[in-house]
């Protein structure tokens, strides 16, 4: 068990985790902590974590942290549980993946409260990129004005079990090629419910969201407003069964 209360990392750096590299503990703890201007020449600017039980981050800020591969601020992967509460992913950026958080093989991904904002990647998820998890669960987020150059302006999600975004704003993300938003691929269940995605662009594919190969997608009492692409301007849907 690891607890890290009311700490400040500023300018600190590593190949893996700029900040702090966690395997094989049961849980770790994060509160009201800040973490700015940290690097990683590889994965997780600010966290690498691996191998672990559960990870809590509660009121923290993260800014302008940079991984030169994926997760700009934190690199997770073989995990049962990452949850964030009431945190602030600001300015943060990834060379490769996952501007602010990048997932693999984490059985649950859930995000609170928390404001995305200005994040970037320059492959894919200029917010988030999650890949090979079971359950992503987003409450009462605001994504605005995060960048993919090229796939999922604000979040990439891949072969994946279930997904759902409820009572999210998504504003101003912006993707080269598809999703301006939202890239997802391979999820056996995605739903979008009580949110408002706005103002978003692509080029290629599904201005606000782009979806491919799902098995059963939800979109309830959500609007969509202003989004841009080539084709599909708030939704283009691949191979998926669709229920509005």
């Amino acid at each position: 068990k690891c607890i890290c209360s009311s700490c400040i990392f500023i300018l600190n750096s590593a190949s893996l985790g700029g900040t702090l590299g966690i395997e094989h503990i049961k849980n770790l703890t994060i509160i009201k902590s800040i973490y700015r201007l940290n690097k990683a020449k590889a994965s997780g600017a600010v966290l690498y974590i691996t191998s672990c039980n559960r990870v809590h981050l509660f009121n923290c800020n993260f800014l302008a942290n940079i991984a030169q591969i994926s997760g700009g601020v934190i690199s997770i992967a073989d995990t049962k549980a990452i949850l964030t509460t009431m945190c602030k992913f600001v300015y943060n950026s990834a060379g490769y993946q996952g501007g602010a958080i990048y997932s693999q093989n984490t059985a649950e991904v859930a995000l609170y409260s928390s404001i995305i904002l200005r994040n970037v990647a320059e492959k894919a998820g200029g917010g988030f990129s999650i890949s090979k998890n079971k359950i992503f669960n987003i409450l009462k987020c605001q994504f605005f004005r995060n960048r993919a150059n090229n796939r999922a302006g604000a979040i990439f999600i891949i072969d994946s079990v279930k997904a759902h975004i409820l009572n999210c704003k998504f504003q101003n993300n912006t993707a080269e090629s598809s999703g301006g938003a939202i890239y997802s691929e391979n999820i056996a269940s995605f739903e979008i419910t009580l949110s408002h995605l706005t103002n978003h662009k692509s080029k290629q594919n599904g201005g606000a969201v782009f979806s491919a190969g799902s098995g059963n997608l939800h979109y309830t009492h959500s609007t969509f407003i202003n989004n841009n692409a080539a084709s599909g301007g708030s939704l283009y849907i691949f191979g998926s069964h669709l229920s509005k």
